[in-house]
């Protein structure tokens, strides 16, 4: 599932990838692609398609669906999806496929899966037994930015 954003008035791509940043504790990088000619700093952005994971198809119903955003934000998009969205003037941000999965798993599924797993306990049999769903702290994306010296 995704989800488009729509923003009152356009913003410098160049501000976004510093917001992103800051919510992922400043990294030395990540992925962006922006149209050849162009360059970060000159571009605007006023809609956003999210995707957690990989989102290129869903990218590809939105547009089959007639929605445009100036930005694709998501884990992976193959090779050719990439190159499709520049060339139709969009830029892209991709933050490796579970990196952008882990603050929904926090936020949200494991308090859901919490709740869940209790209403089936209580069902069964009638108590309240404490338990907690936890969040695999080591777990993390196979890729990562290696900096060059």
């Amino acid at each position: 599932m995704g989800r488009i954003v729509r923003l009152s008035s356009a913003v410098p791509l160049t501000e976004i990838v510093d917001r992103i940043g800051l919510g992922l504790g400043n990294p030395k990088g990540f992925p962006i692609a922006v149209p050849q000619g162009k360059a970060a700093s000159e571009m605007m952005i006023k809609s956003i398609g999210i995707c957690a994971g990989s989102g290129g198809h869903l990218f590809s119903e939105m547009e089959k669906d007639g929605e445009d955003v100036d930005l694709l934000f998501t884990g992976e998009l193959s090779h050719h999806e990439a190159l499709a969205a520049i060339e139709q003037g969009k830029c892209v941000i991709t933050l490796f496929h579970s990196n952008t999965e882990r603050g929904f798993l926090h936020s949200v599924l494991q308090p859901q899966l919490q709740e869940e797993i209790k209403d089936q306990i209580r069902e069964q049999d009638d108590t309240d037994e404490h338990f907690e769903v936890h969040v695999s702290e080591v777990d993390r994306d196979p890729y990562g930015i290696m900096v060059l010296k």
